[in-house]
């Protein structure tokens, strides 16, 4: 099984952990890729197909996807819909908004929703 957006979703979880103290927005950012990436590899992994049907690959649609799937399938996504929320909301600010830099708390706080995220997937045996 090709697991290569497994192997790139830790890796962009360390990243935020090695950028966290520093660089908190860019750690925000990785946090929010590495659950993309883990998205994406679900997505494979239950041949899942993520395209729309004007060809638009946003990382909202493919959420709003996957937390369908996920609460068709397992239910009790309050928790996981919660921290992806968050982390969308986050990521945006970091990345696009016209605000302070985000902290390292802000960061923190990332890291800890997409560690809600992570233990969901785990919990359901889905990485």
């Amino acid at each position: 099984m090709n697991e290569n957006f497994k192997i790139k979703g830790y890796d962009s979880y360390d990243a935020g952990n090695f950028l966290k103290e520093k660089h908190p927005n860019s750690s925000i950012h990785c946090y929010h890729y590495c659950c993309v990436q883990f998205i994406e590899q679900i997505f494979l992994d239950y041949d899942i197909d993520f395209k729309s049907e004007t060809n638009d690959y946003s990382h909202e649609q493919r959420i709003t996807k996957f937390i369908s799937f996920v609460g068709m399938k397992f239910g009790n996504i309050a928790l996981l819909n919660s921290a992806l929320t968050k982390i969308r909301k986050t990521r945006n600010e970091a990345d696009y908004n016209n605000i302070p830099l985000k902290s390292k708390s802000d960061s923190t706080e990332i890291q800890q929703q997409c560690d809600v995220f992570m233990s969901y997937l785990k919990t359901n045996n889905l990485i």
